[in-house]
C-alpha cells in the first residue's frame, strides 16, 4: 500500500484549513489519502505524480469530501474527475 509523504500529508492538511495536530484526525487524513492514491492508480495516474501539487490538491477535494455525509459524491465530482484526467495525460520524467 502507498503511504503518503509527512510533506503531503501536511499539504493536505493546510489545503483543508486545518491548522492542528491530532494523532487521531491525522490517522484519518492518512487513510484517506492512502485510500484516493490507490483510487488515483486505479484510474490510470502514474504512481510519480502521486505528489505533485494536481495530485495533493486533488487528494484534498478526496478527504474534504470523506468527511461529508455523501461518501459517494467523490467518485462523481466533476473537478476529481477534470484533475484525475490531466494527470493521466501528463507526462513523466523518467530521466529525473
Amino acid at each position: 500500500m502507498m503511504k503518503p509523504s509527512e510533506q503531503a500529508r501536511e499539504q493536505v492538511k493546510a489545503l483543508m484549513g486545518i491548522t492542528y495536530s491530532d494523532p487521531i484526525e491525522d490517522q484519518k487524513i492518512e487513510w484517506q489519502m492512502e485510500s484516493c492514491m490507490a483510487d488515483m492508480v486505479g484510474a490510470g495516474v502514474p504512481v510519480e505524480l502521486l505528489e505533485t501539487p494536481l495530485a495533493v490538491d486533488s487528494m484534498a477535494l478526496y478527504c474534504k469530501m470523506r468527511q461529508g455525509s455523501d461518501t459517494a459524491s467523490i467518485q462523481n465530482h466533476p473537478v476529481y474527475i477534470a484533475n484525475l484526467s490531466k494527470l493521466r495525460s501528463t507526462e513523466v520524467d523518467t530521466n529525473g
